[in-house]
């Protein structure tokens, strides 16, 4: 059973510093898998005029790219971080990646749902007054604005899955609209 972590409430999710983590940022809206060679009873992936319907990364001989934390926000070491996208939805609200980090102590702000699972290593994560530490094997579900503190004692990796929602266009033209009016800040 995943574990699951306080939310916070949504005054405190206004004012989120980062965008997405490099595994959820920018990517084009039909991914191809992520490392091109196959091995043995691999299925080779279909050619770009004909979309397969689903997706698939690999984490064999990977390149996974650096993924710096914003400076303030680390208390101590040098936790290096990188990531590696895996695979993204079409409508971009649905994402997976890897990412892995050094021996270090730093503020971790969830720009969006993500659940986590631990595949190497451990983590101590404080959040809210709560603390849980995860190991290798372990799944964690962290909502969008938790304001987290991780501490990695050695190293961490973790397959990440991302969940981001927009609101729909008409409510975002309409809060335009009011804010222009004046009618709503």
């Amino acid at each position: 059973m995943p574990t699951v972590l306080p939310t916070v409430s949504e005054d405190t999710t206004a004012n989120l510093a980062p965008s997405p983590p490099a595994a959820a940022a920018a990517a084009p809206e039909r991914m191809a898998p992520a490392v091109a060679d196959t091995a043995p009873g691999d299925v080779t992936p279909a050619s770009p005029s004909t979309p397969s319907p689903f997706q698939s990364g690999s984490i064999r001989a990977a390149s996974f790219q650096p993924a710096p934390l914003p400076a303030e926000w680390v208390h101590s070491g040098n936790p290096a971080a990188r990531s590696l996208p895996l695979t993204r939805s079409a409508d971009g609200h649905l994402s997976s990646g890897l990412w892995d980090c050094q021996a270090g102590s730093f503020t971790y702000i969830f720009p969006c749902d993500e659940i986590v699972h631990i595949l190497e290593g451990d983590v101590i994560v404080d959040a809210q007054g709560g603390q849980r530490h995860l190991r290798a094997g372990d799944v964690a579900f962290f909502p969008q604005g938790l304001e987290t503190r991780w501490t990695v004692r050695h190293c961490v990796k973790k397959l990440a899955i991302f969940h981001t929602v927009t609101r729909p266009l008409h409510v975002r033209i309409a809060g335009r609209l009011l804010r222009w009016l004046g009618i709503r800040r």
